[in-house]
């Protein structure tokens, strides 16, 4: 028998809804401008359409930090660690919530 997963708690959870709303937009963006495809995206940026699906469709598993890496340098954007102090003090506005 497998491992047993641990399962993922709520900030886990938040940031990989926010990576999949980015990859979305992307590919769906440069959909209508260059016939752009979802094949063409996991080629691109070397992750399986398998766990794509399990990840989106069955919410069966989570993204690795190698794989958020690997979709947020497709689009063009960076995985950062800030301390939680740091992102207190930078973001000072109202619709931004630490």
């Amino acid at each position: 028998m497998g491992a047993k997963r641990r399962p993922a708690i709520q900030p886990t959870k938040e940031l990989e809804h926010e990576i999949r709303k980015a990859v979305l937009k992307y590919v769906e963006s440069n959909k209508a401008r260059r016939r752009f495809t979802w094949g063409d995206f996991f080629e691109e940026v070397d992750v399986s359409r398998t766990l794509w699906s399990k990840m989106v469709y069955k919410g069966q598993q989570s993204i690795t930090l190698d794989t958020a890496v690997r979709l947020l340098d497709g689009i063009g954007m960076k995985l950062q660690v800030v301390p939680k102090e740091t992102i207190r003090r930078t973001f000072l506005s109202d619709d931004i919530i630490p």
